[in-house]
């Protein structure tokens, strides 16, 4: 049925054959996109497709890299692989969120939240536009119900069903949250794990200019220790020499404050509201 899971099994691997792209073990299933109407046998034991449409399915991790490139500002463009801007990280958010709302239908995927039992051992998406046509002969058709580990909801499927037949409309299905409030907690926690720093680098742009002014060779910096390298360029933050400013203008003109004094009143200024909106401001600048 449309929707049905499939592992890549050893006979299923076979009617690929060694040279087809569904061979790659990047493939973690594959996701059926026919219509069920065409699926079900008729008297004869045949189908009335000849042939049924299988969509490639891999982790989000393995293809997120790619559309982070699409979405967000590199680092440099040659080199420093996972290197961002951190003025990009909420485009990263919102791509990550669209997927598994079921909302990147423009781009083809379609969302396959972790299921052990039917294969999927870590989120995956289907890839819509990358599909294989499979002879539906009777042996291929035992071949293919044997290979079946899972099945979308019904509700699901129906979204699956009309994204291959339009990806350019939409039909709406839940987003995480909408039935259950408890599904946003578990939502944030796998956008923070897609984006997950240790894969990513999410540099300040700031960071980025004063490296760039110091003849820094991004190219030549290694993802693991591009943070560590850039730190030491970072600029003193735009509000500490807001508070800085302050301070010596109070000492300039009122010169009988003693040191105690104008510390208390650093301190002061690091917790008014005026100056802790200027250092918010800045950051989501930076």
């Amino acid at each position: 049925m449309q929707g049905d899971i499939l592992a890549l099994t050893p006979k299923l691997r076979e009617i690929f054959g060694s040279g087809h792209d569904f061979y790659d073990p990047k493939y973690l299933a594959f996701i059926v996109t026919t219509q069920n109407c065409d699926l079900v046998r008729r008297q004869n034991g045949k189908c009335d497709a000849d042939y049924i449409n299988l969509a490639g399915v891999m982790t989000l991790h393995t293809i997120l890299p790619s559309l982070f490139d699409i979405v967000c500002e590199r680092v440099c463009e040659n080199g420093l692989v996972g290197a961002y801007l951190k003025s990009s990280y909420p485009e990263a958010v919102r791509l990550v969120e669209h997927i598994i709302n079921q909302n990147a239908w423009k781009i083809g995927l379609f969302y396959l939240h972790n299921d052990v039992g039917a294969g999927i051992d870590e989120p995956a998406v289907a890839l819509l536009r990358i599909c294989a046509n499979v002879r539906l002969t009777k042996k291929n058709y035992r071949i293919l119900t044997k290979a079946r580990r899972g099945r979308l909801s019904d509700l699901f499927q129906a979204k699956l069903g009309w994204t291959v037949g339009n990806l350019y409309s939409r039909i709406g299905t839940p987003d995480w949250g909408d039935i259950n409030e408890k599904d946003i907690k578990i939502k944030v926690k796998l956008i923070e794990d897609f984006l997950d720093p240790s894969e990513y680098k999410w540099i300040p742009n700031s960071w980025i200019r004063e490296a760039r002014k110091k003849g820094v060779e991004f190219e030549k910096l290694s993802l693991d220790s591009v943070m560590q390298e850039l730190e030491q360029y970072k600029p003193t933050p735009f509000y500490k020499d807001v508070v800085r400013h302050f301070k010596n203008l109070l000492n300039k003109h009122f010169p009988q404050i003693n040191t105690d004094e104008l510390s208390e009143f650093e301190k002061i200024l690091h917790e008014d509201l005026f100056i802790k909106d200027i250092k918010s401001r800045r950051e989501l600048k930076s």
